[in-house]
């Protein structure tokens, strides 16, 4: 491996495992519909630190309390306002240099009508990644224009045609020279199975996704851990709560092996 890649890895990863906060969805969704208090969101995240935490430039530079952490710059955007399907690049590996960063991410979403332009941008980011040895986490989700643009029925009622569709998120972000593939759950352990066997070697962490009660989280994440998962990367399932400390505390016992998802009090 590219030295200057595995040393920065190994900021955030413990015997191949990691627990990743993203707050990047401040910038995609803005939660304008509540009161968001993000220092307070910090405040808890400093009593239980993760393995890192993934967001913008503005997070980082605005919340020096970050610079504790690993940090992993997401150089890719959209909102929910307008085309939240068409990921563009909005900064650069060399800038996440500039901040110190530990990786970057470049999110993709297989089978919308822009999955051409974000495939290019992804091979790009990862030469980039390659000549700075920078890690590149993709962010690779089944996601389209239409109604169930998340294959939320398919997920529930033909769940193998689901698994393929995560199969060939892993397969795409390996070819492409991802460091770290970051993909939905496919709803089991054996189904997941496929998902670790299609990334090869490179560690796969699930995302969180909608907000759920935190025993259907934690046991999505043991489940994961159980197929081969190196670890998580959940958010709103996280900095949503009114504690975001105590789940963030449950989901690395689970993936670093402390206590079984059943065994929290």
């Amino acid at each position: 491996m590219n030295y200057g890649k595995e040393k920065r890895l190994m900021n955030f990863f413990s015997n191949n495992k990691t627990v990743i906060v993203p707050l990047d969805d401040l910038l995609i969704s803005g939660y304008l519909e509540r009161d968001f208090d993000v220092s307070k969101v910090i405040s808890s995240i400093e009593l239980e630190p993760p393995s890192a935490i993934l967001g913008y430039t503005g997070l980082f530079m605005n919340n020096h309390r970050l610079m504790k952490l690993p940090s992993i710059l997401n150089i890719s955007a959209s909102t929910i306002l307008h085309n939240h399907t068409n990921k563009i690049l909005v900064q650069s590996v060399e800038h996440a240099l500039r901040m110190n960063m530990d990786a970057v991410a470049v999110h993709v979403n297989l089978s919308s009508e822009y999955e051409t332009e974000m495939l290019r941008m992804l091979g790009n980011v990862s030469e980039e990644c390659y000549k700075w040895g920078m890690p590149l986490m993709a962010i690779i989700y089944p996601r389209n224009e239409t109604e169930d643009a998340n294959y939320l029925h398919m997920k529930k009622e033909f769940n193998e045609e689901y698994t393929k569709l995560i199969v060939h998120c892993a397969r795409v972000a390996s070819e492409l020279g991802a460091d770290i593939i970051k993909t939905q759950f496919t709803g089991c352990e054996e189904s997941f199975k496929e998902v670790i066997s299609a990334a090869g070697r490179v560690p796969v962490v699930i995302a969180g996704g909608k907000v759920v009660e935190e025993n259907e989280i934690i046991d999505q994440v043991q489940k994961a851990m159980l197929a081969g998962a190196a670890g998580v990367s959940i958010g709103r399932n996280v900095f949503l709560r009114d504690k975001p400390n105590r789940i963030i505390r449950k989901i690395k016992n689970v993936v670093f092996e402390k206590e079984s998802a059943h065994g929290f009090k």
